[in-house]
């Protein structure tokens, strides 16, 4: 649904106890993904480990349109890779609407 889906802008998962391996699917669709701007999938069964983490990471350092997203991540080298990915979407989605207002 998420590869596809062309009018979902927001989506909130958390408290869904779902394992690491749902969410590497999550995150796999969401490479594909430009309308989501905002995802939350902390407070689930488990926590989702070092992999998912970094799977996490990547897909936030390649999907631009992504500006929020809300997990704790529990090792820094994700975390501070997310960080930096969510500034630097930030940062273009701006942009963006600066040109489109400038022109």
């Amino acid at each position: 649904m998420l590869k596809v889906n062309k009018t979902l802008t927001s989506l909130n998962i958390e408290s869904n106890f779902i394992t690491g391996t749902g969410i590497l699917a999550l995150v796999e669709a969401l490479k594909g993904n430009d309308t989501l701007t905002e995802i939350k999938i902390d407070n689930q069964r488990q926590q989702l480990g070092t992999a998912v983490e970094m799977e996490i990471a990547q897909m936030l350092e390649e999907n631009s349109r992504i500006l929020k997203f809300g997990y704790q991540f529990t090792k820094q080298g994700p975390r501070t890779r997310v960080a930096a990915a969510i500034t630097k979407n930030n940062d273009l989605g701006n942009s963006a609407k600066i040109c489109a207002a400038n022109n």
